[in-house]
């Protein structure tokens, strides 16, 4: 089963789905990230399973350390998510990783798009 890492959490996928960490992307880490004057920031995990949904994910936690930004979490999620559809799609045509480049690509051919926020306080 597909399985991903994030800070003290993770998260089991069952058989059959793709994930990836998006925001570890070699493609965003180095070619992605300082579009625009930098600052471009990702979800943590991308998601496909067998459906045609794509999920975007974000995870906070929160347990060990109380939130400080200033910007409102909602903000803050919109934000990551504009940016990696921005990021995926720009990947599936320029990104150097074959890897990247293929799952990139299976992302943008799906029909539907979700968010998802995992939040651990």
């Amino acid at each position: 089963m597909p399985f991903i890492t994030e800070g003290e959490l993770t998260f089991v996928f069952e058989e059959g789905w793709q994930v990836t960490q998006l925001d570890l992307w070699s493609f965003h880490r180095n070619q992605f990230q300082s579009v625009g004057g930098g600052g471009c920031k990702a979800v943590d995990i991308l998601a496909m399973g067998p459906n045609d949904i794509a999920w975007f994910i974000e995870v906070k936690d929160y347990r060990h350390h109380r939130r400080t930004k200033i910007l409102e979490l909602v903000d803050e999620v919109a934000i990551k998510v504009r940016d990696s559809l921005a990021c995926v799609y720009a990947c599936q045509a320029n990104a150097n990783d074959a890897d990247e480049k293929i799952f990139a690509a299976a992302a943008v051919r799906r029909k539907k798009i979700r968010v998802g926020l995992v939040l651990e306080q």
